[in-house]
């Protein structure tokens, strides 16, 4: 027996060989030839060759992979009593398939690694246009009347003494419940926390400026009223929802202590705080959001004042002062002393400005029998507040004022 040293392969294309004769197809020893003794020569089938090359281009194999299908088909029919051609092709096929499975992962591999080059091409962009869009996000409209919303019902809180820093109480309400204000898209994001305090310091700064207008134009000029009346019409205004006469007490005094300093720092009351933002006056603060802004006009450059000289610092610094010498707790006897005192004053202002208004025009004049269902102005103030204790004597301009209920308006 020949050992497997002693056979020749020869490629179906350098020696194609003759035809097989097809009696003789299945016996090994019909497709070889003994050329010299020892030495067995095969002769490729050129049928099984076009077979095995049709497998190759089938099975997207490399000519590696195609030059291992010959080799095997070759020494497969060359050994003696070995597999018929049959068997053999079968093999063959079988090894195609496998050879064809190993082209399709390496083909799905390197296309996964083109897709996931392509991938982070992508992420990359989408990270560029992410940083580009920091520099352009701007809050939506409702975000802003939110902002709005919340600063209007924190600045009139009966409770503040501190109007400088309203921004930050507003952030800390959006802050503790972001998804319920509509804000989860901003905190977490430093580029866009720093968009919404920047608008909440310009929505404040107009905010304060209103409810500055507001006090200017309760104690002087042509709308000014009583501070009962003004604390209805603000209550209404910045807080809705008040229906507690209680909680109408503690912001009556609030107002009282307001129009007292606002009284005392005339010189800077009509004129608005500097800010940061060139737009700070372009939108109502009373606006309910349903209609545009109404425009008001710009306070002209040389009618700002710098931070600390405007009203708020002032207020702000009064309420410092007083605190530090008679405690923050208003239910304090120095405390009750200058509400008292601030009350009267307020009162005799407005009833003064009252009486010169009866006296200018004959016919509004109170003690003249008149239809009207009103009562006269002193007992129009004593029935908005029954329950605040104060009473008003009847037919003086000068209006007495009794005890406060200082432990009602503070609860």
């Amino acid at each position: 027996m020949a050992s497997s040293s002693n056979f020749i392969f020869e490629s179906p294309s350098s020696s194609p060989g003759p035809a097989i004769n097809p009696s003789l197809q299945e016996s090994p020893s019909s497709t070889q030839a003994t050329a010299t003794p020892g030495v067995v020569t095969f002769h490729p089938d050129p049928q099984a060759a076009l077979f095995i090359d049709s497998l190759a281009q089938r099975f997207h194999l490399t000519m590696q992979q195609t030059s291992d299908l010959h080799g095997l088909y070759q020494l497969a029919m060359s050994l003696p009593g070995g597999l018929g051609r049959a068997d053999v092709m079968t093999r063959i096929y079988a090894l195609a398939c496998h050879y064809g499975s190993e082209q399709r992962l390496i083909y799905a591999v390197q296309v996964s690694e083109g897709l996931q080059s392509g991938v982070g091409d992508l992420r990359g962009l989408f990270q560029e246009l992410s940083i580009r869009l920091k520099d352009t996000f701007q809050l939506t409209r409702e975000q802003k009347l939110t902002i709005r919303r919340l600063s209007q019902d924190f600045i009139y809180k009966s409770s503040r003494t501190a109007f400088k820093v309203l921004y930050l109480d507003v952030e800390k309400k959006l802050r503790a419940k972001p998804e319920l204000h509509g804000m989860d898209n901003i905190f977490g994001q430093l580029a866009r926390e720093s968009k919404l305090t920047s608008e909440a310091k310009r929505i404040a700064s107009n905010v304060r400026n209103t409810f500055r207008q507001d006090i200017r134009d309760g104690i002087i000029g042509k709308k000014r009223s009583s501070v009962e009346q003004f604390t209805i019409d603000c209550c209404v205004r910045y807080r809705q929802g008040i229906k507690s006469g209680q909680f109408e007490q503690g912001y009556l005094v609030h107002n009282v202590l307001l129009r007292r300093v606002a009284w005392e720092n005339k010189a800077v009351l009509g004129v608005d705080e500097d800010s940061t933002s060139e737009d700070e006056n372009s939108e109502n603060a009373h606006s309910d959001g349903n209609s545009p802004p109404k425009k008001r006009k710009r306070t002209a450059a040389k009618g700002r004042v710098g931070d600390g000289e405007d009203f708020w610092s002032k207020v702000d610094k009064w309420f410092k002062e007083k605190i530090e010498l008679w405690g923050s707790d208003f239910k304090g006897e120095e405390w009750k002393r200058f509400i008292d005192e601030s009350l009267t004053l307020d009162n005799e202002r407005h009833t003064g400005s009252e009486a010169k208004k009866l006296r200018s025009s004959p016919v509004n004049n109170f003690t003249a029998a008149s239809t009207s269902a009103l009562p006269p102005p002193p007992q129009a103030q004593a029935q908005i507040f029954p329950s605040a204790g104060l009473s008003f004597t009847d037919g003086s301009s000068q209006v007495q004022t009794t005890s406060f209920d200082f432990m009602a308006a503070f609860k």
